[in-house]
């Protein structure tokens, strides 16, 4: 029987370190989409760490990562996985969106210009036009 990191079940207590050597070559199934695989293999390859590592920087299991830190350490965090090749964009979900949208938008997208891995400027005020789409009229119709 096997786990969703390919190892044989207790293979490792909760806090005993797992190494990239310890994996199977081929970790994805059923039980791992191929980005959360890659991003997983990411972070053991960086350094050994043990399933309560890797489940609270998931988010409690779910999946997703969860950043705390200063607007450098989130950005610094963000432009280490782009480097490393894990990932070519992020999807941000923020805790409080009346808190943490504005302070990602205000904090860290910043230093992800600065960085180079967000835009400062775009072709088009909007997505429409970005996308060649007609504009609106109202809401139910559209610029002939």
């Amino acid at each position: 029987m096997k786990v969703a990191l390919g190892l044989p079940v207790g293979f490792s207590g909760p806090d005993d370190p797992i190494s990239i050597t310890d994996l199977p070559v081929d970790i994805l199934g059923s039980a791992f989409s191929a980005g959360l695989s890659v991003s997983t293999r990411a972070l053991i390859a960086e350094a050994p760490r043990t399933p309560r590592d890797l489940i609270q920087r998931g988010a409690g299991g779910s999946g997703h990562r969860l950043l705390v830190g200063s607007a450098r350490e989130v950005a610094d965090d963000l432009r280490s996985w782009f480097e490393a090749g894990t990932a070519d964009g992020f999807t941000i979900m923020p805790a409080d969106t009346a808190v943490d949208l504005p302070n990602f938008a205000t904090l860290v997208v910043p230093i992800l210009q600065e960085y180079g891995l967000f835009q400062k400027e775009y072709p088009h005020p909007t997505l429409r036009g970005r996308l060649g789409l007609p504009a609106r009229q109202g809401f139910f119709e559209v610029a002939a």
